[in-house]
């Protein structure tokens, strides 16, 4: 399982904070041995900002083979996750798009940072487009089995135990 990139996601997308992390790697690590497989989630427990968290898991994260496991790129999954604060009315509808194409234009996204871009030009030029229908669909129809994979990779990251630690 690709532990330490589905950290990296969740963390990246603002979805998990230091209080998460660290009790995510708490929770993981009850009762477990100190070893290779268990080193990084050591880390990860006193690890307190994110760009240091970044570092500690990044070699993990490369070893992992991440695409080889998953059918989304982990840029996917950070916008998957920025649809389920959109939904949940964490952020708006211009932040969903505007950290989308942030994420898209630095990442390996499939549509282009241009696809968001447009979508803002588009509500920029008429703000009640964000009522039609089309517009609406458009969106949903992008995100939404974004937001599916991301979940379920969360899933995944909280209930998975020590025996999910070891690289195949």
């Amino acid at each position: 399982m690709t532990l330490a990139n589905y950290l990296y996601a969740l963390v990246y997308s603002g979805m998990y904070n230091e209080y998460k992390w660290q009790k995510w790697a708490e929770r993981l690590l009850t009762d477990a041995d100190f070893n290779d497989d268990t080193e990084w989630v050591y880390d990860v427990v006193f690890t307190n900002n994110r760009l240091r968290l970044f570092e500690v898991i990044s070699e993990r994260m490369l070893c992992e083979n991440y695409l080889n496991f998953n059918d989304n790129t982990l840029t996917e999954i950070i916008q998957g996750y920025y649809y389920h604060q959109y939904l949940s009315n964490e952020i708006s509808l211009y932040e969903l798009l505007d950290k989308s194409g942030n994420v898209e234009d630095a990442g390996e996204g499939a549509v282009g940072c241009e696809f968001f871009y447009g979508l803002l030009n588009s509500m920029d030029d008429d703000s009640d487009i964000i009522y039609s229908k089309e517009f609406v669909e458009k969106v949903a129809v992008y995100f939404q089995p974004l937001m599916i994979a991301a979940m379920e990779q969360k899933r995944k990251l909280e209930s998975a135990t020590i025996s999910d630690l070891k690289l195949t």
